[in-house]
């Protein structure tokens, strides 16, 4: 009798087992696949940040090139004109859904330092003085520069498992 009951029991182990391994596997796929959809944003938003540093150098070195004298005013200017929309911060947005503060925190302060860049444009097209400092060509682009330098650094140490998302 002894032997049955301890049968029992096992199957009783292996049937609860499985009840919870059913029950449980598709709480911990969606928790891996939510955690995958984070990183590839992560990724995303990093690889857009690198492309539009990589943009403003490479308008550096045409500015620099094409003009033949270092004239840092002449090579903002031809930044300034070469960030179009494409290389604004509207790629990074989905860093929202990241519950993390020092990454929302240097997304809004890219959003703040593009938008010196756009205003910069503005001015540059209608030739407009600039209404502040943050507004000329050389502010707004090291500015815009440096956000998009502190955001990758921060995305960086999420992907990286430095910090807690």
């Amino acid at each position: 009798m002894d032997l049955y009951s301890d049968i029992a029991k096992i199957l009783f182990g292996v049937v609860i087992g499985l009840v919870i391994k059913f029950a449980i596997d598709p709480i911990l796929k969606k928790r891996e696949r939510v955690r995958e959809r984070k990183e590839n944003w992560l990724e995303e938003a990093v690889r857009h940040t690198d492309d539009v540093l990589r943009h403003i150098q490479a308008m550096r070195n045409s500015a620099i090139r094409e003009g033949g004298l270092m004239q840092p005013e002449m090579i903002s200017a031809t930044i300034i004109q070469a960030l179009a929309p494409d290389y604004g911060p509207d790629r990074l947005q989905v860093v929202e859904n990241l519950d993390s503060d020092a990454l929302n925190k240097c997304l809004e302060n890219v959003k703040e330092s593009y938008r010196a860049v756009r205003v910069a444009d503005m001015d540059l097209a209608h030739g407009a003085e600039p209404q502040s400092e943050e507004f000329t060509p050389e502010f707004a682009v090291e500015w815009y520069s440096t956000q998009l330098q502190n955001f990758a650094y921060e995305a960086r140490k999420l992907l990286s498992g430095k910090q807690t998302q």
